[in-house]
């Protein structure tokens, strides 16, 4: 229980084992006899010392104890346990001011009394850590790395550790002695600052150029004064650590570091390791190197003097047996432990290494006879038992069948023995030894690995130089590998009902499994296996229906292994249906009739077949999609027409049809055997019972068989029939003034003289006639008739009709047809430049071109227009151009290609072309120039009548809404209205200038009282004193309501 107490790790007060103790201490406090507790004998002094020690090391202290006396478990008082012994040990030192003992055990005096001092001292337990600085090396030039270490350090109380080691190299207060008196209070080229302010520097304030938490870690710093040769700059460099209750120590005397340019012994380092105070690891009877070429100069880097070498060390010798004598030359020597050397001995050899020195600028005879300077180490060498070495391999290295795999032993721990290495593996088992027997690669290649692993049990030895060894038994897995798939191949095309080859090309990596390799495939990729562990590679899939599918193969062996990859792709056409031909049954009007259509299709179920009738679908036909049926009851007319066409598409579900024809010739009912339907007897008021055939019921000498036959009614009189127009008809340009027109001739079943009368009209009404023509007599294969000339007017439509008659009654006239009358391209009229107005100053250097649309005697005529922009009135010579196609209503707008040079006066004119190059005359040049200081005004807006109205008001006043000039100047209006879209027709009027009206609006009475039913333009424009502004158009139809129908022109009969 002391011990708990007194070595509790984290020294935590509320720790149970604490707890407990100082409770067991509290009940058994003063419970002792003279032989224990308060005796004078060795082991009373340590169990105080031991509670002393427990109750110091908890944080806070542990200061009183609660006391019960009489053993009831509860407190009877407190007291300071320290008092108590205070009391005991005043009273115990003998005449020496020794404390006294039974002296029971030798040696127990002295024990006792360090005891009793460490009992009596509390603070040594609080004694901060102990700062130890070291340095290699502390005489150096400038510029000369120096290593520093921190190891040494270390806290009274080691169950407290140090958590940070601080270094101050060059701005300790009071660390640099620049006059060589020794006392370190001078101040350097880094004077510390006084942070606090306080007017002193105090070590809280340093600057420490190194923090870390490393114990092992090892700064290095340079010093680089600038100094004369043979000038010395001595510095004193601070270590401070810091345990983790914050409790700091300093070492600011231990390093003092020489910095001066003179030469410097080299540094001897008997140990690669580069630390001085590192120990070679040696066992008696085995040789070792020992090394020393960590060693340096710190001069090997100055500049020489003159001609002299730079520094280096020139000898390194060993004195491997403390002789005095350096017996082996070199930066390594070979050391044989002897035999004899005991575990747990610390032995010694000399290191010594030296430099040239000349580089200061001596030479040897100068330095009588040797410049150069020698530093001795001791190379210490702990002697410990041989460490057996270790058999340790990658324990179930698995290696695939067919491959090889590197097995290793595991390394041996650092500085172990030589050691070799054996390798037993069963027969049968190819292996190679590798890395000097650190390895071997075992040769899988003649092993089948099962599906759970083939194991094989193999040794390792390892024996050392000196006979030790050891052995680890470990297991070789040879795990099966699937199997390789090489190459697929696939038909890449098939049809429905068709099949793919797919070819497999597969191997094993076991020679064992390649002769049982099982082929599968997937032939659909639709992860069901349609082909199931063939031995043969060549595999069939057969494909129902039409798509493009992935197949997947499967390859595996008997060990359970398997490969999978895809064979590419299978496109399946689909194969439409198939239909057979068909024969139709008899049939008869009235009676119904099936036909069954022969169908099927390669696809099976996975091709559903639909079937329809096809337009012109029979009367009262009708057909079963699903079972490809068709159902049909003839008709009288069916029965008439003698054949009647079926067509029926037979469909997939892919899109694929067929078709097939079949003719039904359905006879009609005829009970009276007359020759004559039934049916039309009935409806032409004949007895279908009677056999009426050779009557004439009408009376106009054709009998009733002949009436049937030319389908006209028996019961009423023949007329000629209505002719049928040919040409010109559907708005045909013909083009002559006296063309011909053409009409079929009508039927002639009586064979009486035929005739026909022609009519020629202005308009589509038919209520203006240009021409009427005599009776034409009948002509083959049609008739025609010429119109005289001096009739029809170039560029016009007319429309015409025509009657036939036999001699009896006329036809009616035939509907009428239209044609034009276009003997040639005409020229269009020139355009009309609306933009720029003459005179016009244009702000603009690539203006618009306004024009007013040209007029094109040629009907449907599509024009464009160009224009040249001239620096002289004769255009010569052209300065740029403008040119577009025609625009809406009326206008058509063109920019300019060039920029036009200002303060000049420019013509401008315009002209039209048609489509067949005809081009019009010029327009009136117009004057304009371009005025870089003006800008024209915007367009006005319409705002009455608005655009497209349809009005009963026949007198208006227009009205605009204001344009917005950019320079604010003042604008005048001007307004057209018009019945041509061009502003151009005779029924054409215009305003002049007219002041801009206020509140936003200017105005013009139109001067015409309007038409009805007529449409007009109407169009307006602003203007500055310089230049107009662009023009907007709308249009307007008077329409005054329900006016009376045009008078109406007899068409039949006609007046004779």
């Amino acid at each position: 229980m002391l011990n708990a107490l007194g070595f509790a790790v984290d020294r935590n007060r509320a720790d149970e084992r604490v707890q407990a103790t100082i409770k067991y201490i509290g009940r058994n406090f003063n419970n002792g006899t003279p032989d224990c507790w308060g005796g004078q004998n060795l082991g009373n002094y340590y169990a105080m010392y031991q509670i002393s020690k427990g109750m110091r090391s908890p944080v806070p202290p542990v200061d009183l104890i609660e006391l019960d006396d009489d053993g009831d478990g509860v407190t009877d008082r407190t007291v300071d346990w320290y008092d108590q012994y205070v009391d005991f040990l005043l009273g115990s030192p003998d005449a020496d001011g020794r404390f006294r003992n039974d002296n029971r055990w030798m040696g127990a005096r002295e024990i006792v009394h360090g005891l009793g001092l460490l009992i009596l001292i509390p603070s040594i337990f609080e004694s901060p850590p102990v700062a130890v600085a070291n340095a290699n090396p502390r005489s150096v030039g400038p510029g000369d790395v120096i290593t520093f270490n921190h190891r040494s350090s270390y806290n009274p109380d080691p169950t407290v550790p140090i958590v940070t080691y601080r270094w101050n190299f060059i701005d300790y207060p009071v660390g640099l002695d620049l006059n060589g008196d020794g006392d370190f209070d001078d101040e350097g080229e880094f004077p510390p600052e006084d942070l606090n302010g306080d007017g002193q520097v105090t070590n809280d304030e340093v600057v420490w150029e190194v923090v870390t938490r490393d114990r092992d870690r090892t700064p290095t710093f340079a010093f680089d004064p600038e100094l004369e040769f043979g000038e010395e700059r001595v510095y004193r460099v601070v270590l401070q650590v810091e345990d983790v209750l914050g409790r700091v120590g300093i070492d600011d005397e231990s390093v003092v570091i020489r910095v001066a340019i003179i030469n410097h012994p080299p540094v001897a380092l008997p140990h690669p390791s580069g630390d001085p105070d590192a120990a070679y690891q040696v066992v008696p009877g085995r040789t070792y190197t020992l090394d020393g070429s960590a060693s340096f100069d710190p001069d090997s880097d100055d500049e020489p003097v003159g001609d002299f070498p730079p520094d280096s060390i020139t000898y390194y010798g060993w004195d491997l047996n403390l002789d005095g004598q350096y017996e082996v030359e070199g930066e390594t020597a070979q050391f044989a432990v002897p035999a004899d050397w005991q575990v747990g001995d610390i032995r010694t050899v000399r290191f010594l290494v030296c430099d040239d020195g000349t580089w200061a600028g001596l030479s040897d005879e100068e330095c009588e006879g040797d410049c150069s300077l020698c530093s001795r180490q001791t190379a210490r060498l702990r002697v410990v038992p041989n460490t057996p070495p270790t058999a340790a391999v990658d324990q179930g290295p698995r290696i695939p069948e067919g491959e090889r795999r590197i097995v290793r032993a595991e390394p041996q721990g650092p500085g172990g023995a030589p050691v070799s290495y054996e390798w037993i593996c069963p027969e049968g088992v190819a292996f190679q030894v590798i890395e000097d027997g650190a390895a071997i690669e075992v040769d899988a290649a003649a092993i089948d690995g099962i599906e759970d692993g083939t194991e094989i049990g193999c040794r390792l030895v390892v024996r050392d130089d000196l006979g030790d060894s050891a052995s680890v038994a470990f297991t070789v897995t040879v795990t099966n590998r699937p199997p390789e798939i090489e190459a697929v191949q696939a038909d890449g095309r098939t049809q429905e009902g068709g099949s793919a080859t797919i070819t497999i090309a597969a191997t094993d990596p076991a020679a064992a499994d390649r002769a049982g390799l099982l082929y599968s495939v997937d032939c659909d990729g639709d992860g069901i296996l349609d082909v199931i562990d063939s031995p043969d590679p060549v595999i069939e899939c057969v494909y129902g229906d039409n798509g493009v599918y992935e197949p997947v193969v499967l390859v595996t062996d008997d060990d359970g292994g398997m490969a999978i990859a895809p064979a590419g792709q299978v496109v399946v056409d689909n194969v439409g249906p198939r239909v057979a031909a068909v024969e139709c049954p008899p049939s008869r009007e009235g009676i119904p009739v099936t036909v069954q259509i022969p169908v099927d299709d390669p696809g099976g179920a996975h091709d559903p077949i639909t079937c329809e009738l096809l337009a012109p679908v029979p009367v009262n036909a009708a057909i079963d999609a699903q079972r490809c049926l068709v159902q049909w009851t003839p008709t009288y007319d069916q029965a008439v027409a003698g054949e009647i066409q079926f067509t029926v598409r037979v469909s997939d579900d892919d899109g694929a049809s067929a078709e097939l024809g079949f003719v039904c010739r359905p006879q009609w009912r005829d009970e009276d055997g007359d020759g004559l339907p039934d049916s039309w007897e009935e409806d032409h008021g004949l007895d279908p019972t009677v056999n009426d055939c050779l009557l004439d019921a009408d009376g106009d000498g054709i009998n009733n068989c002949d009436e049937f036959d030319q389908g006209s009614d028996p019961q009423v009189p023949w007329r000629v029939a209505v002719p049928v127009l040919l040409a010109p008809i559907d708005g045909e340009a013909v083009p002559t003034v006296t063309p011909d027109l053409l009409l079929e001739n009508v039927d002639n079943p009586l064979g009486r003289p035929i005739s026909y009368q022609y009519r020629v009209f202005a308009d589509a009404e038919l209520s203006a006639q240009v021409a009427e023509s005599d009776w034409v007599a009948e002509a083959q294969p049609g008739t025609a008739w010429d119109v005289p000339a001096d009739t029809l007017q170039d560029n016009t439509r007319y429309w015409w009709t025509a009657r036939a008659d036999d001699g009896v009654q006329p036809s009616a006239w035939a509907e009428p047809a239209e044609f034009v009358v276009d003997d040639g391209p005409d020229r269009p009229t020139p355009p009309t430049i609306l933009w720029p107005e003459d005179g016009d100053q244009i702000g603009d250097p690539q203006p618009d071109v306004t024009v007013a649309n040209s007029q094109d005697p040629d009907p449907d005529e599509t024009l464009t227009y160009g224009c040249e922009i001239s620096k002289n009135p004769d255009f010569q010579p052209v300065a740029t151009r403008a040119s577009g196609p025609e625009g809406q209503d009326g206008t058509t707008t063109m920019t300019v290609e060039d920029p036009l040079d200002p303060n000049v006066w420019y013509y401008v004119r315009c002209r039209a072309i048609d489509s067949s190059g005809l081009t019009s005359e010029w327009s009136e040049p117009v004057r304009f120039s371009i005025g870089v200081v003006n800008e024209p005004p915007g367009p006005p807006t319409i705002i009455k009548p608005e655009h497209a109205l349809v009005t009963d008001i026949t007198r208006w006043v227009l009205v605009a809404g204001n344009a917005v000039d950019p320079d604010g100047d003042a604008l005048t209006y001007k307004f057209w209205l018009s019945t041509d879209p061009g502003f151009q027709g005779e029924d054409t009027w215009e305003s002049g200038e007219i002041v801009e009206g206020p509140d936003g609006e200017t105005a013009w009475p139109a001067p015409p009282e309007l038409q009805d039913q007529t449409t007009y333009f109407w169009r307006v424009r602003a203007r500055d004193a310089r230049v107009a502004g662009p023009a907007v158009t709308a249009r307007f139809t008077v329409d005054l309501g329900n006016g009376p129908p045009s008078v109406p022109v007899p068409v039949s009969p006609a007046a004779e």
